[in-house]
This record gives C-alpha cells, structure tokens and sequence, in this order.
C-alpha cells in the first residue's frame, strides 16, 4: 500500500484466498470521496511483493511471490519481475528484472533518485545481494552485499541519507542478530551494531533523528515485546520499555510523528489484536492508544495527508488456527483531525 503524489493511496496484489493464490489486481482508494476504485491490474500477479514512490510520482513493484499451475498442482515461483504504476493514466510498464529474485526484499529510494532492494528469499535461501535502479533508465545494476541474508529485514532512511537494514537471519559467525547501514556516497555497507530485539522487527525514525527497531518475530517466529532505538551519536543499540503485549506481523505508522503499532499477532501465534499502542516520547513508554474494528494482522496501514490513517488487508481469524485474508477497510482520525467533508 503506497500513498500517491496527489493524495490518493494505491493497493496492489497480495492474496485474497487461503490457498495463498497471488493476485494482479489493483485498487485505489480517494480519501475526498472515502471510496475504492478499481486500477489496472499489475502484469504478473505477486505477494509479498516491496514497492516504493519514485520521484516522478510512478510506484515501483518488486519481486515476490507469484503461483503457476504444474501437472494441475499450485506451485510458488520467487519473481525477478519489476513493474511501474503510472496513477496519470492508470497503466502498468515492464521494467528490466531484477537479477536476483526477491520475496520481501527491503526496499528504499535513495537521495540521488535511485531505489535500493536488498535482501528478501532467494530459491530456498535468505539473500544477500543488493542492487540499485535507476528511475530514468528502467535498469538495475548490482552493488555491494549485505554481510547476513536479511529475509524479512526492516529498513529506513537515516538523516544523512544512509540506509539502515535490520533483522533477518543470525549471523553465522557470532550467532547474533544484527543491522547494517548502506553509505550512499561509498555505495557499500557497514556494521552498524547487534540488534537489541527480534529478529522481523519494524523500523521507524523519530523526531531525535534515533530508529526504533519495534517487537516482530522472535525465536521460532514466536511474537515478542522487545524495543530497541539505535543512537546515531554512538551508532549503537539502546534497550527501551517494551510493548505492553508481545506482537508480530503488525504494522507501524506515524501519528503527528510518533509510531502507533496497529494489530498483529501475539501473544500468542494463534491470536489475532485490534488494539493499537503509541510511543509517547516524554514517559518514555507504550500507552494503549486505539482500538480497530476488528482484529488483524499483516495489516498494511499508511497516513494520509490530513493526518488520518488508512488501515486495509490483512488476516483475521477465523477459528482456531486459521486465518484468512479480508478486504475490509477503516479510516481512523485523531483527536483534532476530521473528515475533509466535515
């Protein structure tokens, strides 16, 4: 779910069965009106795809998941495939594909215009590969490697532009979970220390210009309530207070600049929450903040331009030990934000 240059918020693929059937299809939502409309639909139906808005206000799709029928049988195939929306005229563009292929790479645009992917799950294995694309050209070009395969992994923009990646696989060697930054100018990354928490967390940069690494999947995926902020003063990881309820596979999005974490997994894998938990900087801890309409979790969540929040997709459980896609939808306003029509 990107939110585009004009406003309006794009959804595309992902999977609307329990058999995990990757779809192409599209939708965009217009917070003036408060309705979904159908977009074209992508080229290659994915899941568990990555995309971010480029410059010229084009969304790029990378990777994931695609399915083929083999022998009458459903079989996943990882995907090199890239392609670009274009809102003005509603239309999808092949790119070049990638030369790795990436299910859940991390992705970010950098500062000179490019996009950086890295990461993601490769034919059975974590990968470490990066590569750069370059908007004008539609080309991709590889770049230095992540020292661990980070499967999973969360990123964000640090404020000299830098990128820090997080989470993932151990690393083989110290048997740690750990982070790295990718220096822009030098195009290669570097330690940027042992992670204090779990090994999906999410990101989010603060106020202070510090990046919370927020609970995700623990040990055997199990959810769990760790925190950790990393200093760029001593490039460091910092223990903070934890959630209130350990959560996984939840989504993070900014409230007049804080991290609110909305639904997700936990305590248990089995149990599905609607509650949603703010960062408040001055107490230095979680407050219980909000609760959705119904419990989900890898939810995708974005802030629109008025400061309301759009929450769509994800799972909700059904009975015990299942969990099936939905395609519910909630706008939630904050205190002092209302709807654009009154």
């Amino acid at each position: 779910m990107v939110r585009l240059a004009d406003g309006r918020v794009l959804v595309a693929g992902g999977s609307t069965s329990n058999d995990a059937t990757s779809k192409r299809s599209a939708d965009i939502f217009d917070p003036r009106t408060n309705r979904w409309s159908p977009a074209s639909p992508m080229h290659r139906a994915r899941s568990s795809a990555s995309s971010v808005l480029l410059p010229g206000g084009g969304v790029l799709v990378v990777g994931g998941s695609g399915t083929i029928i083999r022998h009458g049988d459903l079989f996943n195939v990882f995907l090199r495939s890239a392609e670009v929306y274009h809102p003005a005229i509603d239309r999808w563009t092949r790119v070049a594909p990638m030369h790795d292929r990436r299910l859940a790479p991390v992705i970010e645009l950098l500062s000179n215009g490019q996009v950086l992917v890295a990461g993601g799950y490769n034919d059975r294995r974590g990968a470490t590969s990066s590569e750069l694309f370059r908007p004008r050209t539609g080309r991709w070009r590889m770049t230095d490697s992540m020292s661990v395969p980070r499967y999973l992994g969360a990123s964000a923009v640090l404020p000299n532009g830098d990128i820090l990646a997080a989470g993932g696989r151990r690393d083989p060697v110290t048997r740690r979970r750990t982070a790295e930054r990718y220096v822009v100018g030098r195009q290669e990354w570097r330690p940027a220390g042992q992670l204090l928490g779990a090994a999906h967390p999410r990101l989010f940069r603060l106020a202070n210009d510090s990046v919370l690494a927020i609970a995700g999947e623990g040990h055997w995926y199990s959810p769990t309530r760790q925190v950790a902020r990393y200093a760029l003063a001593d490039r460091a990881w910092h223990q903070v207070a934890s959630l209130p309820t350990a959560r996984a596979s939840m989504s993070v999005v900014s409230l007049r600049g804080h991290p609110l974490v909305l639904g997700g997994s936990g305590p248990a894998a089995r149990y599905t929450t609607a509650t949603g938990f703010l960062w408040r900087p001055a107490r230095q801890r979680w407050v219980l903040w909000t609760r959705m309409p119904q419990p989900l979790s890898n939810l995708s969540a974005v802030r629109l331009r008025d400061g309301s929040i759009l929450v769509a997709g994800g799972q909700s459980k059904i009975y015990e030990g299942s969990h099936v896609p939905t395609k519910c939808a909630f706008r939630y306003f904050p205190r002092g934000v209302v709807a654009e029509d009154g």
